[in-house]
């Protein structure tokens, strides 16, 4: 018995008991059996079709080239040289490429994440990280020389400290490695 209502199908017009809210044929696709796994059937069809010129434009689209590449023509030669270079850069190659353009926002989104996973409280955007380095001229707050900087948190993370740009200071490498968890104002 099904805990539904029962509906009107909207193919056959047969009263039925759906097993789900939103089933609009009478019949299971599970079992194969009413108007459901007709329209399942139906749907399959039409996805599948592809118009008869279209079908035979590109099976000789497809013969033609196979038969450019056995013959060495100059077009077979084109193909080939562009499946070499599609193979050459396809998957791994294409992902490092994008990784190499978008270096600083996927470390940015790693940071973000490591954060969130931690549950912590606040999150700054990469130009208020900016704008608080030209703040600073893009000097260490300890040491005031002018290497490459990295965030620094005022209050520890590992001691209760937010993530917000408020508790955030541009440090240099090493003196961000020897104030360690301590809290400096």
């Amino acid at each position: 018995m099904s805990r539904y209502k029962p509906k009107l199908c909207v193919l056959c017009e047969e009263i039925y008991s759906p097993a789900g809210m939103r089933q609009k044929y009478c019949g299971s696709i599970r079992e194969k059996s009413g108007c459901s796994w007709k329209m399942v059937k139906i749907r399959t069809f039409i996805k599948n079709r592809k118009p008869d010129g279209i079908k035979k434009r590109y099976i000789l689209t497809q013969r033609w080239q196979k038969e450019q590449r056995a013959k060495n023509t100059e077009s077979g030669e084109k193909l080939r040289k562009y499946h070499r270079e599609y193979r050459k850069f396809k998957g791994k190659d294409i992902v490092k490429r994008s990784e190499l353009k978008n270096k600083k926002t996927i470390n940015e989104c790693k940071r973000r994440f490591i954060l969130r996973r931690k549950s912590v409280d606040g999150s700054h955007s990469l130009i208020e990280w900016n704008d608080l380095k030209l703040k600073f001229n893009n000097l260490c707050a300890i040491c005031n020389e002018s290497k490459k900087l990295t965030r620094d948190h005022i209050v520890p993370i590992s001691k209760g400290g937010t993530d917000y740009i408020s508790n955030i200071q541009p440090l240099c490498q090493s003196c961000n490695s020897r104030k360690g968890d301590r809290i400096y104002a």
